[in-house]
């Protein structure tokens, strides 16, 4: 770093002192420390004004330079992995997106439709390998969870690979059909009372039998 100071740096610094963050300052000065901008303006008598105070308090408690930077990961309070990204359109307010999805739509190249999770097949949240994640209906997520506690391991991975969608076949497009047909016959030969089917896909008997036979697999 370069400590001496020229006329024109100074008279630089004098001009947009209380005009900028000291990040903003420090990439004007690439030369120069943060702690040696702060001497030089110190002794030139310049003070910040209560607002740009602000700011730079504000900007100090925010990304690498907050004392509790962990490298642009974080955890959510369900366990999930969070990962810096701020140029991805499912980013929140403070640019993080669930690792779990962006790494799904980026080895895929597919987005993820409303009515789609991803699963991690062996249970593991942070588990983000893409051979580790399967992409699964809401409604059958929420049915594989709530009951596959009393069920074996097997048959869960049987369920996870059945509600696998093929989205190189549009007949198997979540997008394209309004029922996931396949995810309700794994569910079926799991035991599962038509009832209970009928009430987490969101739909009537009929109309479950009539996509059974569409399907054909006939009646129960």
């Amino acid at each position: 770093m370069v400590n001496h100071w020229t006329k024109e740096e100074t008279e630089t610094l004098i001009s947009k002192y209380n005009k900028m963050t000291n990040s903003q300052l420090a990439e004007l000065f690439p030369q120069k420390s943060r702690q040696s901008i702060y001497k030089k303006a110190y002794k030139l008598g310049l003070r910040r004004t209560k607002e740009m105070e602000s700011l730079n308090r504000a900007e100090a408690k925010t990304g690498e330079r907050s004392p509790t930077w962990k490298g642009g990961v974080s955890m959510t309070k369900k366990g999930y992995r969070q990962i810096l990204d701020k140029g991805n359109p499912r980013a929140d307010k403070k640019g993080y997106v669930m690792e779990h999805i962006a790494v799904w739509e980026h080895e895929t190249g597919t987005r993820i439709p409303d009515n789609c999770c991803v699963h991690h097949l062996n249970g593991d949240k942070t588990d983000n390998r893409i051979e580790n994640l399967c992409l699964m209906t809401r409604s059958a997520h929420t049915i594989f969870h709530h009951t596959g506690a009393s069920r074996s391991m097997a048959t869960k991975n049987k369920l996870s690979e059945c509600a696998k969608l093929r989205f190189s076949d549009k007949s198997n497009h979540p997008s394209y059909k309004r029922v996931d047909v396949e995810a309700m016959k794994s569910l079926r030969d799991m035991g599962t009372k038509v009832s209970d089917v009928c009430r987490e896909f969101g739909i009537a008997k009929t109309t479950y039998y009539q996509k059974m036979k569409e399907y054909g697999n006939g009646n129960q």
